[in-house]
């Protein structure tokens, strides 16, 4: 997860993650699945995202903030003694990107 999320690095800066509308249910195996919805916001051009995250509030006319992507996220977690809580599957589906948005300075 850390090799892609690495390889998108240029993609997100001047962004926020949003995760929403989050579903947990228990199963009778054990495990936890989750299913929630996954926005990425776009809050800044990768230049200005140090000074928009350092203001109170940045007024922006460019049209930010805007949605980047929204995509579905399944997720099943098991807890394993002497570990805690860990993933056994992480499943990102139904992907939207908003190409307009979309900066790989």
């Amino acid at each position: 997860m850390r090799r892609f999320l690495e390889g998108y690095r240029a993609l997100t800066i001047g962004t926020r993650r949003q995760a929403l509308n989050h579903v947990i249910d228990g199963n009778e195996d054990g495990p936890i699945s989750a299913v929630l919805w996954m926005q990425i916001v776009r809050v800044a051009e990768p230049n200005d995202a140090v000074g928009v995250k350092a203001g109170a509030l940045t007024e922006n006319h460019v049209g930010f903030p805007g949605i980047l992507i929204s995509s579905l996220v399944t997720a099943r977690f098991r807890n394993i003694a002497g570990i805690g809580w860990c993933y056994l599957e992480y499943q990102v589906d139904g992907v939207v990107a908003n190409n307009a948005l979309r900066r790989e300075d």
